[in-house]
């Protein structure tokens, strides 16, 4: 079975989430494996600083830039559900820039992080969130 890739997009708030759903690639009694397409690091300005506009900000080229192969490369979207996601500028942008690389594609999953049972999708996507489920997700990765 060829390894997927996926994108995970998710607002800071949930990097807690993140780092359980990258878990799964790392447990050793485990044989389910998935790559993560996901930026490693933040993308930096000239200074060094941490570049954190909005991708409606000119100033954020160089975050769309890194992040759009990314995507492109990946046959799967993972957006993690928190209580802020739903007004999350580069969540909205990633789902959409997304859609845009891969039409028809409907390889897109929204999952509520652990303990979020009534958090929101953002607006612009119609599928419907599912409560945290590793089982579930392990099921879609390899779906």
């Amino acid at each position: 079975m060829p390894t997927p890739h996926v994108f995970i997009s998710y607002a800071g708030d949930d990097f807690a989430a993140v780092e359980t759903v990258k878990s799964i690639d790392s447990n050793p009694n485990n044989s389910i494996k998935f790559v993560d397409r996901s930026l490693a690091e933040p993308v930096r300005n000239a200074n060094d600083d941490v570049i954190r506009r909005p991708p409606s900000d000119p100033a954020s080229r160089a975050v769309k830039d890194a992040i759009s192969p990314l995507l492109k490369n990946a046959g799967k979207l993972l957006v993690l559900i928190g209580s802020n996601t739903h007004s999350h500028e580069w969540v909205k942008w990633e789902i959409d820039t997304y859609r845009s690389l891969h039409p028809g594609n409907r390889s897109i999953l929204l999952m509520r992080v652990p303990g979020e049972y009534n958090a929101g999708a953002p607006s612009n996507i119609n599928i419907k969130p599912i409560d945290w489920n590793i089982n579930d997700l392990k099921n879609w990765i390899f779906d």
